[in-house]
């Protein structure tokens, strides 16, 4: 399983874009990227720990870099283009329902990659409509897959 190599810099909301506003903060450095998939956790947004048993579920996705305690945007539905990083070996697939993914903390990846490898919790992120841009529909849950 892969998950999607997303450059920050071509993370750019779409005009119907819903955006919340919060503090990065918590985790191991408390820095976000934008592209991350992140949760909010004791009133701070934090990056999504795919591998996590905790019941926090997906925000949505940062829009912006954000260092610990810094103001963070986080987009929580609509259309969101993510790019896709100099040299990455992940492009997304039309049509892919992407998910939160294990495989690194903030990513995300195709779901069925994700149903297949089990033993993370199942968070859906959207859909992909092109190979760069998501129809971001969050469908949080606390389900560890199996």
């Amino acid at each position: 399983m892969a998950s999607l190599s997303i450059a920050s810099s071509s993370v750019q909301p779409g005009s119907d874009a819903v955006i919340v506003r919060g503090r990065a903060g918590s985790g191991a450095a408390g820095a976000i990227v934008a592209g991350n998939v992140v949760v909010e956790s004791t009133k701070r947004v934090t990056v999504a720990d795919g591998n996590s048993t905790d019941l926090d579920e997906v925000l949505g996705i940062a829009v912006n870099n954000a260092a610990k305690n810094q103001p963070v945007a986080v987009q929580t539905s609509g259309h969101i283009t993510l790019g896709k990083a100099a040299g990455g070996a992940t492009t997304a697939v039309v049509g892919a329902v992407e998910a939160m993914d294990a495989n690194a903390n903030g990513a995300m990846g195709p779901y069925a990659d994700i149903l297949l490898a089990g033993g993370q919790k199942l968070e859906l992120v959207g859909v992909m409509e092109t190979s760069t841009r998501l129809k971001m529909t969050i469908i949080g849950s606390t389900i560890i897959l199996a």
